[in-house]
């Protein structure tokens, strides 16, 4: 292998690498923030055991799926829910929708099956505190119109 190649793979690998770790972090975040939601709304920490967080990936030919929980010690985990590679050939070109159909409904299946559990969780946490939780506003209501024209130009 020629140094040229050996950069050009090495780079590709800290890319990949760099992808990796910037969609554990999206979902890490994520996982915080839906525990977060859910303790607001009166969940107790037993019962947030069963969130979870998805990511996927695209590296070249291959498309991955992630999926991440967080343990009762503190510590996140990760899962390899999903792998498979796209064909690059030719023929194998007629078997790509059938390939990404089947990941998104892999992907589509888990999140509806977390949502429902989690709507029980929550409906169990309304019940038991014999409240309507509120949710605060998370961020400051906006009082200025969030598309501005542009000015007029000047001649």
């Amino acid at each position: 292998m020629t140094n040229a190649s050996y950069s050009k793979v090495s780079s590709q690998h800290a890319l990949v690498n760099y992808t990796l770790l910037i969609t554990l972090a999206a979902m890490q975040l994520s996982l915080f923030f839906l525990r977060g939601y859910l303790k607001g709304t009166g969940v107790t920490e037993e019962r947030l055991g069963v969130c979870e967080s998805y990511g996927m990936m695209v590296n070249g030919s291959v498309i991955m799926s992630y999926r991440m929980y967080r343990t009762d010690d503190g510590l996140y985990l990760v899962d390899k829910t999903w792998e498979q590679a796209i064909p690059t050939t030719l023929e194998g070109l007629s078997t790509v929708t059938e390939i990404i159909e089947c990941f998104f409904l892999d992907i589509k299946s888990r999140i509806v099956d977390m949502q429902s559990r989690l709507s029980n969780i929550v409906q169990e946490a309304k019940a038991r505190t014999g409240r309507r939780v509120r949710r605060k506003r998370s961020f400051p209501r906006q009082t200025e119109p969030a598309v501005m024209p542009t000015p007029a130009k000047r001649r």
